[in-house]
């Protein structure tokens, strides 16, 4: 699969996420990160990966990452945001 661009994931983000904003493309080793930047300062990180890559290890970092909101939310950790589609 080639590389998105920032157009490309910028458009990714407003259809699945409803989050629109200005798009810088981050460095990643086995996944392409862009940063989300929203009118009012927000920030989020798209991470697109690799369609090689196991489904099972991207679900285990959400798993991961959602238990450590659940548990401990004080801990400063990304948080998941959840896709229109409700995934």
């Amino acid at each position: 699969m080639a590389p998105l661009s920032t157009t490309q994931a910028q458009t990714l983000t407003l259809q699945h996420f409803g989050i629109s904003g200005q798009v810088t493309e981050l460095g990643g080793e086995r996944t392409q990160n862009f940063l989300i930047r929203t009118v009012d300062g927000s920030g989020f990180t798209l991470k697109v990966s690799d369609p090689l890559e196991s489904l099972d290890g991207v679900e285990l970092e959400s798993a991961a990452l959602l238990h450590i909101e659940s548990v401990a939310p004080e801990i400063t950790a990304p948080r998941v945001v959840q896709a229109l589609d409700g995934e």
